[in-house]
């Protein structure tokens, strides 16, 4: 494999972008049309910050330069916007993750369908959502 073939997905500068464009293009980058995932992935940048957001899309863009995943029954490949959400779900706590993957895994409440991000639980403020990292 030559080092063009490595990684085929565009660069994005994260310091020239507001944080709904960052979700745009990481959701653009990893062939996510719906609005449920570009909702969730507008999550993870609001929630994570954008530097985490990216650090997923890209380790993402590389697993499937390096040949992709299957899904855990081998029926298929997973899309690489399937590994950027199983790397979040994988990296983030509990907690976090519903705050992004809010309902029954697989089934979204249709308030999630705009990407608005749950109300903050009582007694936790919101200041310090976007303080979570991805380590």
């Amino acid at each position: 494999m030559s080092e063009q073939d490595v990684s085929t997905a565009p660069a994005i500068d994260v310091a020239s972008l507001s944080p709904q464009q960052l979700a745009a293009r990481i959701a653009n980058g990893l062939g996510e049309l719906q609005r449920v995932p570009r909702g969730q992935i507008a999550r993870v940048v609001r929630i994570l910050g954008a530097p985490a957001a990216l650090a997923f899309y890209e380790q993402a863009q590389a697993i499937e330069a390096a040949g992709g995943e299957m899904l855990p029954d081998g029926s298929r490949g997973r899309t690489v916007g399937g590994i950027f959400f199983r790397l979040v779900r994988k990296s983030v706590p509990r907690k976090v993750r519903l705050q992004i993957f809010p309902g029954p895994r697989g089934k979204q409440p249709a308030a999630t369908d705009q990407g608005e991000p749950p109300a903050p639980a009582p007694g936790n403020g919101a200041s310090g959502i976007a303080q979570h990292s991805a380590t």
